[in-house]
């Protein structure tokens, strides 16, 4: 009977004080609390240390997130006002992201001369997403700029697509080609020809899988005109598949994307698939399920304690090791309490009477929290909470009540007290 009060008395405290912040990613307001001797990683900054969830093995779990295969697209000049290639990258964006097999992709745009920015954003996207297959789509200056890019970045990029590229990046600036005009005449030679074209020729990036190079022979409009001025690449022996267009103006991006397309969605659902997603970590799990609660309408949703050790007191016969308990708080208050919001709170209610939806959460979380044990679910500011015990077959099993005069030590699973 002491350790239900002392939750009910706990659970109002925490409540009433209101430890909370802001959820950056959904602007949802969340509180944290935590005990002592336990580690999880909070979302408020009231506590000294950065701290992770406890997997059970004495480590912290870091956030794992799935494969997201990247599809950068870079425009060409002045993409920014005839919008070739960002019309480009919005159909290609509708039509991939309707696959089942793309539901991680990540499409993105940038003109031709953001190329540091775009480094900057591959990067980070590489950190938060490891292994991630990425694809470079460039057209004219935008082709110049995404051989740069895949060439500057070190990382692994599965597929290079310059559509008849512009620009003077990655030719060879030592060889002279003056040599092989004669003395007499200003007609270029077949070999000053040979050597221009030599010389034009960029080297395959070390951390490119594939190179796809689509150049264009030109309908003589004023977009082919500009190409011409802008030293166009043409053919390029060194990519492993160049493709050469016959009278196909130089915008027509989609025309040469086309030819690409097929190679383009094969080499970004290498990974993509769910059987390639990797386990959750603890810390991951959680956020998730507490993500999916904000989701539902809840208008907050925090880890409200996280006890380490603490299983077992009072009760008899877990059938595992798990000694750990998470707490989870579902609140229809504003972060000062000053507000209570009527929507928020009849969602909580219709989630509090699903036990097989609050089952699944908790499942998923002690499959991956190895050590936590029992996962609650509480009504911020009342006596509503509702255990999950974990069971001999890995799954969890919803708390059995029983009669305030049952004498302590409670059997695994039975509980007592207003929330019965």
């Amino acid at each position: 009977m002491k350790r239900q009060l002392w939750q009910i008395v706990t659970w109002t405290i925490c409540g009433a004080i209101g430890l909370s912040a802001v959820d950056a990613s959904t602007g949802n307001q969340l509180g944290s609390m935590v005990t002592q001797n336990e580690n999880i990683k909070t979302e408020v900054n009231f506590y000294p240390k950065s701290l992770i969830i406890s997997s059970g093995d004495g480590q912290g779990e870091n956030y794992v997130s799935p494969p997201s295969p990247l599809l950068i697209f870079y425009g060409g000049f002045r993409d920014e006002n005839t919008q070739i290639v960002k019309n480009l990258k919005e159909k290609i964006e509708k039509i991939y992201t309707e696959s089942p097999k793309m539901k991680y992709l990540a499409v993105e745009y940038y003109p031709w001369d953001k190329y540091t920015q775009s480094i900057n954003y591959i990067q980070n996207h590489l950190k938060n997403h490891p292994n991630s297959p990425i694809v470079l789509v460039g057209h004219s200056y935008g082709g110049d700029t995404a051989y740069v890019v895949a060439r500057s970045l070190g990382a692994k990029v599965q597929l290079l697509v310059t559509l008849d590229p512009v620009g003077k990046s990655g030719i060879d600036n030592k060889k002279d080609c003056s040599s092989d005009y004669p003395s007499s005449s200003n007609r270029r030679t077949q070999s000053q020809i040979e050597c221009e074209q030599a010389k034009k020729q960029r080297s395959k990036p070390s951390n490119v899988v594939n190179w796809v190079n689509i150049w264009v022979t030109g309908a003589g409009t004023g977009s082919d005109v500009i190409a011409q001025i802008g030293e166009p690449w043409n053919k390029q022996k060194n990519a492993d598949q160049d493709i050469p267009l016959a009278n196909v103006p130089h915008s027509e991006a989609l025309k040469m994307y086309i030819e690409v397309n097929d190679r383009v969605f094969r080499a970004l659902e290498t990974i993509s698939s769910d059987s390639s997603e990797p386990k959750l970590g603890c810390q991951a799990t959680v956020d998730k399920v507490l993500q999916e609660i904000r989701s539902k309408g809840v208008r907050r949703a925090y880890i409200f304690r996280l006890s380490r050790g603490t299983a077992n007191e009072g009760r008899t016969g877990n059938p595992t090791n798990r000694t750990d308990e998470l707490s989870i708080a579902l609140s229809p208050f504003n972060e000062t309490y000053t507000n209570r919001d009527p929507k928020s709170d009849n969602i909580i209610n219709n989630i509090m009477s699903s036990g097989v939806l609050m089952k699944s959460w908790a499942d998923r979380i002690v499959v991956n929290c190895s050590n936590t044990a029992i996962v609650s679910f509480g009504l911020d500011k009342s006596d509503l909470v509702v255990y999950y015990y974990i069971q001999s077959d890995g799954k969890t099993k919803e708390m059995e009540c029983v009669s305030y005069m049952q004498t302590p030590p409670l059997r695994w699973g039975e509980e007592f007290g207003p929330y019965c």
